[in-house]
């Protein structure tokens, strides 16, 4: 269950994804050939079934690198700095692929300000569209939807300490269903406004639940 849930909201963000990364190509394409002031051409703009073998080279690359790079695993915790760290560095192993392409297929000629603009557009659009995606996620986790169910393994300091950040945290979207304690006369008892539902044996049980 856990696994589908995840796999399609990974399926949303990818969409999302190559979404913005079309788009900033796009961006990159007309600033490229379409404003002179900025960027005078000798040769006019590039034919028309390049730019699609470019586009889909680009759809192509960006989905592997980014799935390697980890970018649609679990993310609930991961800070925005290491998201966009791993954005940059995704973008910039994609680039060198999409160079290493053209030279082996020398007779794609691409045009490599294009290309420059693009690497420089598209991690910005990603990071702006990821950042108001995650925000989303939280205004939703917030209401109750999109929730992970955890159950803390402990009742001692620690556990209450987690209890209470989790509780105080909820556009993390874990909620805390009880906890899970060594002493069988304790069940029942409220560490940190959690109740604590059995004995460690008995995380089986409660998972079935």
């Amino acid at each position: 269950m856990l696994k589908t849930h995840h796999q399609f909201f990974a399926s949303l963000l990818w969409l999302l994804d190559m979404a913005v990364v079309l788009i900033a190509f796009a961006i990159a394409y007309q600033l490229r050939f379409f404003w002179q002031g900025f960027f005078p051409t000798r040769w006019g703009v590039s034919p028309t079934e390049e730019t699609r073998v470019v586009i889909v080279s680009i759809v192509v690359i960006w989905t592997l690198v980014f799935r390697s790079s980890g970018l649609y695993a679990p993310r609930r915790t991961r800070r925005v700095l290491d998201e966009i760290f791993l954005i940059l560095r995704s973008t910039f192993i994609g680039v060198l692929c999409l160079v290493a392409l053209f030279y082996f297929f020398r007779e794609l000629r691409y045009s490599r300000l294009t290309i420059g603009l693009f690497a420089v557009i598209s991690p910005v659009a990603l990071s702006l569209s990821r950042a108001l995606a995650r925000r989303l996620l939280r205004e939703l986790r917030k209401r109750g939807l999109n929730l992970r169910h955890a159950v803390v393994v402990g009742t001692g300091e620690l556990a209450a300490s987690v209890v209470e950040t989790l509780r105080q945290s909820p556009e993390l979207g874990i909620n805390v269903v009880g906890l899970l304690g060594d002493d069988a006369a304790r069940v029942g008892e409220e560490v940190a406004g959690g109740q604590i539902l059995g004995r460690y044996e008995d995380v089986a049980r409660l998972v079935q639940e």
